[in-house]
């Protein structure tokens, strides 16, 4: 059973996950995903990095830096996420 506050997935109804590619002059190049979290209050569900050949690798760690390019999914109260969108840190 799903509760009031919850939808079928396990988020939240206040909740938005959004998917990103992050931009050279982004505030959050060279930030972690413990980073972001800790100052932004939104959760870095996962970091995937463009490698030679068009290959892909995908990253979860906490202590990673996020690099220019990183396509990064975050999730967070939806007041966090639209600020992030507002202050064009997320493009």
């Amino acid at each position: 059973m799903v509760g009031g506050d919850e939808m079928g997935n396990g988020q939240r109804v206040d909740e938005v996950r959004i998917s990103f590619t992050v931009s050279a002059g982004s505030e959050l190049v060279g930030k972690t995903g413990a980073g972001i979290q800790q100052y932004w209050g939104v959760g870095v569900i996962s970091i995937a990095e463009p490698r030679e050949g068009g290959q892909i690798s995908f990253t979860n760690p906490p202590d990673i830096p996020i690099n220019a390019g990183s396509m990064l999914t975050v999730k967070g109260p939806k007041e966090r996420v639209y600020a992030l969108l507002r202050k064009g840190i997320i493009d």
